[in-house]
């Protein structure tokens, strides 16, 4: 009877098993296939009215990488961490760029609503998502150096960076129409300032104004200058400056939850214990269940 009961059981569990495995496999099939999404006839025919060329472009990807590839991917197929259109279809790349640009602005699901988003910001985006679908031909990244100035005066604060362009012999010569974005660096991610869209001039030069109040340890900051351009090799670099503020009282090391004084309110010091004594308390309810459980099935 008993060795009855057990193979009934090991049954069960492999009902059990083929099922689960069965009705996710649905799940994924269902997630990954979209409904139709009809677009208003006004919509469908509004045309880019951005120009196609290098800097609309880098616009565009800079825009991509931050709001869409980490769901549509890097290469726009879809495989980012939410199942999500693909771009390169040609149901996708049959759509006029009025259609696309109504869907970002309405957003469905999942995705959210671009409305809020500058239009240029959308269009040039569309831009970028277009050449997704295309083979791109393999060119040859150039090179480049970068120095970085500060200068004081006139009460303002500007940071100028320099791009040279390396030359198949080592000379170097003014890299002219390339993309530079500064950040200064932070302890978890790194802090844009200036926007990102500077381009140097003929002179290979872009300046941006430095913001006021930014805290740093003694005042000093760390200012990175990137070069982010389509037709560049990545090239970064990194200098120091006294432009910041010291930080103020109350991000010292006295701020710590675990210290018993003034800084720590007293609701939070009761919430975090309160949090950490239920937890425990579940998880001794979770073995005495256990430990009963157990000596039930030893009494059978």
């Amino acid at each position: 009877m008993i060795k009855k009961l057990r193979i009934m059981k090991g049954t069960n569990k492999k009902k059990i098993l083929a099922l689960t495995f069965i009705f996710s496999s649905l799940l994924v099939l269902a997630s990954t296939q979209f409904p139709p999404w009809d677009v208003p006839a006004e919509a469908n025919d509004l045309e880019n009215p951005i120009t196609v060329d290098k800097k609309n472009l880098d616009a565009g990807k800079t825009f991509f990488d931050l709001s869409c590839k980490a769901c549509h991917g890097a290469t726009g197929l879809g495989d980012g961490a939410v199942p999500s259109g693909d771009f390169t279809t040609k149901a996708f790349t049959a759509q006029t760029d009025g259609a696309i640009f109504w869907k970002i602005q309405q957003g469905r699901g999942l995705m959210p609503s671009f409305k809020a988003m500058p239009e240029t910001s959308l269009w040039q985006a569309i831009i970028y998502i277009r050449t997704l679908a295309t083979p791109q031909e393999v060119v040859a990244m150039k090179n480049a150096s970068i120095v970085i100035e500060f200068d004081e005066s006139n009460n303002k604060k500007l940071v100028t960076a320099k791009v040279y362009e390396i030359l198949e012999n080592g000379e170097q010569t003014p890299a002219k129409e390339v993309r530079v974005n500064f950040f200064i660096k932070r302890y978890f991610a790194d802090m844009l300032i200036g926007g990102s869209n500077n381009y140097t001039d003929e002179n290979g030069n872009v300046s941006i104004s430095f913001p006021e109040g930014v805290p740093g340890k003694e005042g000093k900051l760390q200012v990175m200058a990137k070069l982010d351009d389509s037709g560049f090799n990545p090239a970064v670099l990194t200098e120091e400056v006294a432009w910041g503020v010291e930080k103020a009282a109350y991000w010292n090391d006295n701020r710590q939850l675990w210290k018993n004084n003034d800084f720590v309110p007293l609701w939070l010091l009761i919430t975090f214990f309160g949090v950490i004594g239920g937890i425990l308390i579940a998880i001794l309810y979770v073995l005495l269940q256990v430990v009963k459980i157990r000596k039930l099935g030893v009494g059978r």
